[in-house]
This record gives C-alpha cells, structure tokens and sequence, in this order.
C-alpha cells in the first residue's frame, strides 16, 4: 500500500513513532479512512475552560501525546517520548522558558537537541526533536518529531525575565503535563483499539478535570503577561 508523504506523517503519529523507527515487518496502525490530520487527534478538539487563554500546551503521558489550543480550540498535535520509569517527566502545571533552536544536553555531550524549548528550567526539562521509538524513551524532557518541534518552537511565547535575569517578569505559554503512562501493561495504550477501530482518546472531561486546579493561575499568569507584553502576536 502506497500511503505517500502526507499519509504516512499520519501513520507515524498514530503509531508513535519517527521513520528510523520504523522497521520491515512491523504491524503499524493504519487508518481506514485518512481524515486531516487534526481528526486524528486524541485530545479534545475544543475546551471552553480556556477561551480566554491565547496559548496552550496539553502533554498526556498515558496516551503520549501533545495538543497545543489557541483560545480553547485545537491547532496541533503530535506524538511524544516522554520520561522512561527511571526518568519520569513530572505532571504538574509548567510554562515555557527560553529556547535554542539546538543545545547540547546536559546528561551526555555527545546528545544534539534541535529546536529546544525548556519548560522546567531548574532541572533542564524541555520539549525537543528526538527519537521517538514509540514508547516513553527520555531522561525527563518531552521527545518529538523534528516538524512538530520545530514548530512549536516557532508558536509557544518565551517568558519575559528582569535585566539581572533573577525575576519572571512574564510568564511563556502555559504547559499542563497529566496523566500516567502504564510501564507494566502487555501494549501501549494507543494500540487497544475500540470496537469501531479507533484509538483510545482524552474527552473534555477528563482534560477539564485535569484543568481545573490550575485554571486561575493560567488566567492570572495570562493577565499579567497581556499587561507587560500586551497582546498576543499571531504566530
């Protein structure tokens, strides 16, 4: 079967995987019918909660998966490789930081990481272009493939700091990493099909739920970052 380059873009995120990954013989997920890409998605396409939040970053460690939400309503998503159980990424509400469109990692010199862009700057944890061999492969940061890192490195807003570099003038994008990825079970989560052939997905519900503790820090981080860096350019 001939799938072509749009398709097969398709049929790496669904699979969670790059093209080096991807071996002769492998069983891979292969839609039935092709829909745009953002069909696709496994997280909600729409979230009233956040209407009034410019820019947005959903990461599911149980699904390993990225949406990325434009006043509430979805414009990208994309695989990821996120901490392996002696790594684990950490859940919790972040913000984007400062970014480099290549660094070297600080675990091992000899590790190239493009389109950097660091969301926990304490401990160096970030979402950048890496081998996604579908399943969470990481020291802690957030893998993806090169088109979906390079373009979010161009989307999420960098935070704004104090001239000595010591005080968060204004905070970046909003990152919200939840859920957890079960190491023990016999297959990944996205290869459980449902009875109509589709891949378990994230409902509003769940991702609002999930929301819901940290709403009024986005809302509050958002209004001050409209008042010291005024609106939100289009990307």
């Amino acid at each position: 079967m001939e799938l072509g380059t749009e398709r097969m873009s398709i049929v790496l995120k669904l699979n969670r995987l790059d093209q080096t990954h991807v071996r002769i013989g492998d069983s891979l997920l292969v839609p039935t019918v092709f829909r745009p890409e953002l069909e696709h998605a496994p997280l909600p396409v729409s979230l009233s909660a956040l209407d009034s939040v410019p820019y947005f970053l959903a990461v599911s460690k149980q699904i390993q998966a990225f949406g990325a939400y434009r006043f509430g309503t979805l414009v990208y998503w994309g695989p990821t490789s996120t901490g392996r159980a002696e790594s684990p990424t950490p859940a919790g509400l972040f913000f984007t930081n400062w970014k480099s469109g290549e660094t070297i990692s600080t675990e091992d010199g000899t590790w190239v990481l493009k389109w950097y862009f660091n969301f926990h700057s304490s401990r160096g944890i970030s979402f950048h272009q890496y081998d996604l061999p579908g399943y969470p492969a990481s020291h802690a940061c957030v893998r993806m493939l090169a088109p979906d890192a390079e373009w979010l490195h161009g989307w999420a807003e960098q935070w704004r700091v104090s001239k000595d570099g010591r005080t968060v003038l204004a905070y970046g994008t909003p990152v919200l990493v939840f859920g957890e990825y079960d190491f023990g079970a016999p297959q990944p989560l996205w290869r459980v099909l449902s009875k109509d052939g589709t891949q378990p997905r994230i409902t509003v519900e769940q991702l609002e739920a999930e929301l819901a503790p940290f709403l009024a820090l986005i809302r509050e981080r958002v209004a001050d970052r409209l008042r010291v860096v005024g609106p939100p350019q289009e990307p």
